[in-house]
Order: structure tokens, then sequence, then C-alpha cells
């Protein structure tokens, strides 16, 4: 079932994960900051690190949703443009509501 309050929470879902830390005025913690993730060296460790801070902003900033699933897609190694390119797939529900539904985010 889509509705407003759905398509309002996904891009609210959007901003938190791509709004870095200190980049909104009077809340200096909001926010993931995928894109300063961007040059880090893509491993376990990295994606480990993106899913627990996504997980902890959510349940501080958005406890009407629930993260089911985080997944990231894999760089081809010695593509340029993929060097520097994070795309994964947030699967989420909507407490509230029932519903699910995924936000698929790619940074550049």
């Amino acid at each position: 079932m889509f509705t407003k309050y759905s398509s309002t929470t996904k891009q609210n879902l959007k901003n938190l994960i791509l709004t870095i830390p200190g980049e909104r005025v009077m809340d200096p913690f909001f926010g993931v900051g995928l894109r300063t993730m961007l040059f880090e060296m893509d491993n376990v460790s990295l994606r480990g690190s993106i899913s627990a801070k996504i997980l902890q902003q959510v349940e501080f900033y958005m406890p009407h949703v629930e993260i089911l699933d985080i997944s990231f897609s894999d760089r081809e190694s010695g593509t340029d443009f993929l060097d520097h390119l994070l795309s994964m797939q947030v699967k989420y529900k909507l407490l509230p509501i029932n519903d699910d539904d995924i936000l698929d985010i790619t940074a550049e």
C-alpha cells in the first residue's frame, strides 16, 4: 500500500542517510554522512560501520521505521568511475501502517 505517509518517510530516510553530521542547523548529531565515506576502502568493516550508523540514526530520529535489511552493491575493482561510487539498498518497514518498502541509494 503506497501512501503519502510512506513517500514522506522514504524521503526522510534518504535525507537522514545522506546528511553529514553537523550539516543540519541546531542538531549536530543528525545524519549518517554516506558521502563522506566514498573514498574509504570498501570492505566489510566499512559496510558494517555504515549499517550500524544507519541503525543508530533511524532508531533515534525515526522510531516509526524498522530497518529490515541493508545490502551493498559490489564495486568492480579497476573501473575508475565505480571507484568512488557507493550503492546500497535499505529495506524497511513503516510500523504505524505495517508497510514494507525499499530505498535505493547511490552516493557519488
